[in-house]
């Protein structure tokens, strides 16, 4: 029968690189990665549902709830093959029934397309598209249909005051291959929100037999540049090595509301033989009020 599975081949945190085997009706197995990167975890009757937000308490992953800082959400479930397995992802896109997303929201009929939606101040594990005018605020995902939806794990602050002006990672985002040309989603700006964007930080993950980095750039428009010019990631070649894109200048780009940030690389990472490069990108900057 049709399905999928994760993978079992668990690291010492008991994570993995977010694998799954899809069983096809002719009985092969095809492995993919899962929507935007996704961890798997072993936790002993967890009790997640899939589209859960939830958080980690230093010993173990909770339901999340938006009412104290440190109980705001760290990702969200994906999968739940058993009782004591789930996948999480913390960004990239999630398709669930719009049974399970009503089951998380409250609603019926599943997501409202180009809606933001937030961790729940009442319920724990829930998502809400009301924005409160008090409290903590948190915005997690926005819904492309009424059964997908792009999770971005928005950073908390408090209602009715301007969002958080401090730099620091807005969102850090799985570059399967880094050798191919092509964009990958960052992070989608929330609603009534602007971003100022002052670099990405591009660390390697994975890296075979790699002798130049690739030409990359961040943006919002095709080509990917607008923000943070492409540039050669000049001397990244293994795990050791991290790459600062900058404008290199005083002027900083921002991006509105509902706009999506993206990595594009220009001309992929080469090497001898059969080379192989993965990458984990770094969107650094900071919200103000639009």
């Amino acid at each position: 029968m049709p399905g999928k599975v994760p993978l079992k081949n668990l690291n010492a945190t008991g994570k993995t690189d977010g694998y799954v085997l899809t069983v096809q009706a002719d009985g092969s197995v095809d492995a993919e990665a899962a929507s935007g990167g996704a961890n798997s975890v072993t936790q002993a009757s967890h009790g997640f549902a899939v589209g859960e937000p939830i958080y980690y308490s230093g010993s173990a992953w909770l339901s999340a709830k938006a009412d104290a800082d440190s109980t705001t959400a760290d990702a969200i479930v994906a999968t739940v093959p058993d009782s004591g397995t789930f996948t999480y992802i913390q960004n990239g896109t999630l398709t669930l029934t719009t049974g399970q997303w009503d089951a998380r929201s409250g609603e019926s009929g599943g997501l409202t397309a180009g809606e933001h939606y937030l961790l729940s101040q009442a319920t724990a594990g829930a998502i809400t598209k009301t924005s409160p005018s008090s409290g903590i605020l948190q915005f997690l995902l926005r819904a492309l249909s009424t059964t997908e939806a792009l999770v971005y794990m928005g950073a908390p602050y408090s209602a009715g005051s301007a969002a958080p002006t401090t730099v620091g990672v807005l969102s850090s985002t799985a570059v399967a291959d880094a050798t191919a040309t092509g964009s990958t989603s960052l992070y989608t700006v929330p609603g009534g929100k602007v971003a100022v964007i002052v670099g990405a930080i591009v660390r390697v993950s994975e890296a075979t037999t790699i002798t130049a980095g690739p030409v990359a750039g961040v943006g919002v428009a095709a080509g990917e540049d607008d923000i943070v010019p492409s540039q050669a990631h000049t001397g990244m070649t293994s795990t050791a090595d991290a790459f600062h894109l900058t404008n290199g200048g005083g002027l900083l780009q921002v991006a509105a509301a509902a706009s999506v940030i993206k990595y594009g690389i220009d001309t992929g990472a080469t090497g001898t033989g059969t080379p192989s490069m993965a990458l984990v990108v770094d969107l650094i900057g900071y919200l103000v009020d639009a």
